[in-house]
């Protein structure tokens, strides 16, 4: 049977849209056993305009080079200053310290490198926490911090070593250059790039993104992705891109009866952590990514700690919003429980990436 969906005039008023995608449902007419009259039985999403995520973001991001930002430094920081809005780049460190808006603080720890998850149960079947703990806490060395002025816009850009141990003259697995690139609308454009040492062998990573916390007044988020419900790389066909709104309390699922990686969402264009009138932080990308927000540090949900709370239930909230931000993360597996990783399309292998991100102040 043939259907043409009459769908012509909502398109035409979508002219302008970056995305236009079509929802069908298939509801039983009359009820059928335990199902109501109504009940949705099968759906579906499908793409009349896919999205350009690199376009967009280069719209997005090509407008707001208006003013000057003032680059300066004292002996702890290089920042770069507007009336408003100030960013401070540690020198000790080379990571986004501090964020202030109109004297409101926007971040609770640094904006730094994140190669690890705390380990899911299938994650746990396959003692992951133990073969990928090189990520867990490595030891990235800095090595320099440059800065520039390119046009109206500073630029901040921090090198580092990976070493492949804890020892401070051990080789080297990659380097990591982190430039960041501020303009006076209160948006910073950062790039992650890491390229492996000639001959380096690492195991594969849980994740390739970075990671910050926010204030508990940012409480809320607001993301345009696949939702509403959790989903990672290779768990995300049942669910559908939208708007959607939350709670950063309601973001972590406490139906795990161990604690682990939990609240991710992927597919994402944008992702927003703001408090009750909007103003706070906006995650953009010039590709799909994933991010979380949720009031736990990794360490609390980490199974190697050892205060690790064993049920979910145990866990006390933290006050402030804990951000992670991926290019890619390792998809959750479930072929079963006790050894089979993820589908290889669905690993992070240790190589080479390139990730480009805007955060961006929303007001």
């Amino acid at each position: 049977v043939m259907v043409t969906l009459p769908y012509a005039a909502a398109l035409a008023k979508a002219s302008d849209a970056a995305e236009v995608l079509l929802d069908v449902e298939f509801r039983l007419k009359e009820a059928d056993g335990l199902l109501d009259a109504g009940a949705v039985v099968a759906y579906d999403q499908m793409a009349v305009r896919a999205y350009d995520a690199a376009a967009e973001f280069a719209r997005q991001t090509a407008a707001a080079e208006k003013e000057t930002v003032t680059l300066g430094e004292d002996f702890n920081y290089y920042f770069a200053t507007t009336p408003f809005f100030k960013a401070d780049f540690s020198k000790k460190t080379g990571y986004l310290e501090r964020l202030t808006y109109k004297g409101v603080d926007m971040l609770s720890n640094p904006l730094e490198p994140n190669f690890y998850r705390p380990a899911t149960d299938n994650d746990k079947g396959a003692n992951l926490q133990l073969r990928y703990a090189f990520w867990k806490n490595p030891n990235i060395q800095l090595e320099k911090v440059e800065t520039s002025q390119e046009g109206a816009c500073a630029v901040i850009t921090a090198s580092y070593r990976l070493l492949e141990s804890q020892q401070r003259q051990a080789a080297a697995v990659a380097s990591i250059v982190i430039t960041y690139k501020v303009n006076a609308d209160g948006e910073i454009i950062v790039n992650e790039k890491m390229t492996p040492a000639e001959g380096a062998a690492q195991s594969d990573m849980f994740r390739y993104g970075m990671k910050f916390a926010m204030p508990h007044r940012f409480a809320n988020v607001d993301y345009y992705g696949l939702g509403p419900w959790e989903n990672y790389n290779d768990r995300s066909s049942g669910a559908l891109v939208g708007d959607y709104k939350a709670k950063v309390a309601d973001m972590f699922s406490y139906d795990y009866v161990r604690p682990g990686e939990s609240g991710t969402r992927s597919g994402l264009r944008s992702w927003k952590v703001v408090d009750n009138t909007g103003f706070g932080l906006e995650l953009t990308a010039p590709t799909l990514f994933s991010a979380s927000a949720i009031n736990y540090r990794m360490s609390d949900l980490d199974i190697t700690e050892k205060d690790y709370k064993w049920h979910a239930g145990e866990l006390v909230p933290r006050p402030d919003t804990y951000v992670n931000v991926d290019l890619k993360q390792m998809g959750v597996g479930g072929i079963n429980s006790w050894g089979t990783l993820p589908l290889e399309p669905y690993r992070v292998p240790f190589g080479a990436y390139d990730f480009t991100f805007a955060i961006r102040i929303v007001k």
